[in-house]
């Protein structure tokens, strides 16, 4: 047969070899890998090259619990998490197949920055009752939100002091009573993701007891 007609009929029936998936890589949206809860994340997994039809997968965590899979004539795919929450927090990965077997991208860490809850502001052992001349402890502390969170403690609305709580357990702050120091305190807790107020609690004095 003639070099030509072979030529041609390669051309006609031969099926081109392809090119295998390379480079993946996956990406978030919004950026650098934090997300605030209730917010929506993106899982952006793309590849450099490839050819034909691409399956492209989701895992979570380090031993991989697939979340999604689709197939798509594209360099790049998305899966979304509608409202993000603080036990979506983990490790993600994904991978990419057109056949030659699956290429693996690096793993991403996920936070979930949980906002603020409104604080509780508590008096020490005294209650809301002091003494001239004792020493009083303000406790303020708020049930969920993400760490660092900055406590400032206010006495009719200017402030007596601040705190920052790296962990949970909130925050204190402690001083001598003196007779301008009845009236209302409330206090404010923060982590940047919004700022929440406790309820004004009244402290009433009464004269060092005889």
């Amino acid at each position: 047969m003639l070099p030509w007609l072979l030529l041609l009929i390669c051309a006609l029936l031969c099926e081109p070899a392809g090119i295998p998936v390379s480079d993946v890589n996956l990406e978030t949206r919004p950026p650098g890998g934090w997300v605030m809860e209730g917010s929506k994340l993106v899982l952006v997994c793309s590849v450099a090259n490839a050819t034909g039809n691409i399956t492209y997968f989701w895992y979570r965590g380090a031993l991989g619990s697939n979340l999604e899979t689709k197939i798509q004539h594209s360099l790049t795919a998305e899966f979304e998490i509608v409202e993000a929450k603080s036990s979506d927090a983990e490790q993600y990965y994904c991978a990419a197949d057109n056949g030659f077997g699956p290429v693996l991208s690096e793993l991403v860490d996920i936070t979930v920055r949980v906002p603020v809850s409104r604080p509780v502001l508590t008096f020490g052992d005294s209650g809301t009752q002091a003494v001239l001349g004792d020493v009083v402890e303000l406790h303020c502390e708020t049930l969920r939100g993400s760490p660092p969170i900055f406590y400032q403690f206010y006495h009719e609305n200017v402030i007596l002091g601040s705190s920052s709580a790296p962990s949970a357990g909130g925050a204190s702050f402690n001083f001598s009573v003196t007779a301008e120091h009845s009236g209302n305190y409330f206090c404010e807790a923060s982590n940047g993701q919004g700022a929440q107020r406790s309820e004004v609690v009244t402290l009433n004095l009464t004269g060092k007891p005889t």
